[in-house]
C-alpha cells in the first residue's frame, strides 16, 4: 500500500515535470542565427565618403556581432566564413538548412542624383549628407514573411529603444527607390526582390546600419562605441523575438 502510494506521488511529480519543461521549452525558441556579410571582396558594395569599400564595414560589424551573439550563448556563425564569394542563393540555402534566423548586415547609400564631389586626402570622392540612420528590409517573397516580419520590429523597436533613428529615404517616390514602407517609426520596409531574403526558408531581414555616404555618419559608425550600442540593441531585439509567440 504504501508502495503504491510512494509510486502514484512519484508519477504525479514525473508528470508535473514533463508538462514544465514542455511548456519551457515551448515558450522559449532555441535561436541558430546565420549572419550575412552583405557583398564580398569582389563585389564590395557602395563605396562610402572616404573611399572604403562597403564590404569592409561590413565584415568588421559581422564578425563582432558574431563574437557579442556567442559570448552571449547564442548559437551563431557567418555564412560565407569559408568562402567569401559564395553566391546569394547558395547563402540563402546554407542559412535555411543550418539556422532558423538570418541577418544580413549591410551599410547604406543613395541614389546617384544626391551625390556631391569632395576632395580627401588628396582625392576626389563622393558624398552626400542628406539622410543617416538605420533600415530594416523584409520579403513577402519569403515563406516566413510574418515572422520576418515579427524579427524586423523586435529588431526595430530595440534599436530605437537604444536613441538610434531610422531613415526614410527608402521610400521616396523616386526611381530605384519608392520601397513600401510597412512600419515608419521603427523604418521597416518591404522589399520583395532581394535575392536572399526571397530564397531563404526561414524568418529572414536585412539591416543597413547606416549612411555611409554621409560624412558625419560614416564617422560615427566606425566607431567602436556606435557599434556595440548598435549590437546590444541587436541583441536584445532577437532575444525579444525568441520570446515572442
Amino acid at each position: 500500500m504504501i508502495k503504491i502510494k510512494y509510486l502514484r506521488k512519484a508519477f504525479a511529480a514525473f508528470c508535473l515535470f514533463t508538462l514544465a519543461s514542455f511548456y519551457s521549452q515551448d515558450a522559449i525558441k532555441p535561436l541558430t542565427i546565420a549572419i550575412d556579410i552583405g557583398h564580398s571582396p569582389r563585389t564590395t558594395g557602395s563605396l562610402s565618403a572616404r573611399g572604403i569599400s562597403e564590404y569592409q564595414y561590413n565584415a568588421i560589424f559581422s564578425f563582432k556581432l558574431l563574437q557579442a551573439l556567442q559570448q552571449q550563448g547564442y548559437r551563431a556563425f557567418i555564412l560565407s566564413q569559408k568562402n567569401p564569394e559564395m553566391t546569394l542563393l547558395n547563402r540563402a540555402r546554407l542559412a535555411s538548412i543550418q539556422a532558423n534566423v538570418l541577418l544580413s548586415i549591410h551599410h547604406d547609400s543613395v541614389q546617384p542624383h544626391y551625390f556631391k564631389s569632395w576632395i580627401y586626402q588628396q582625392k576626389q570622392l563622393r558624398y552626400s549628407d542628406n539622410f543617416q540612420g538605420h533600415a530594416l528590409f523584409v520579403s513577402s517573397q519569403n515563406p516566413k514573411f510574418e515572422q520576418s516580419q515579427q524579427l524586423a520590429k523586435a529588431l526595430g523597436l530595440a534599436l530605437y529603444q537604444q536613441g538610434l533613428r531610422p531613415t526614410l529615404h527608402h521610400n521616396e517616390k523616386i526611381a530605384g527607390e519608392n520601397k513600401a514602407l510597412l512600419n515608419p517609426a521603427l523604418g521597416i520596409y518591404r522589399y520583395d526582390d532581394l535575392i536572399l531574403l526571397h530564397h531563404s526558408k526561414i524568418p529572414s531581414v536585412l539591416l543597413e546600419c547606416g549612411l555611409i555616404v554621409n560624412r558625419a555618419e560614416e564617422l560615427r559608425l566606425r566607431t567602436e562605441r556606435a557599434q556595440q550600442k548598435m549590437i546590444r540593441a541587436l541583441i536584445r531585439g532577437l532575444r525579444a523575438y525568441q520570446h515572442s509567440d
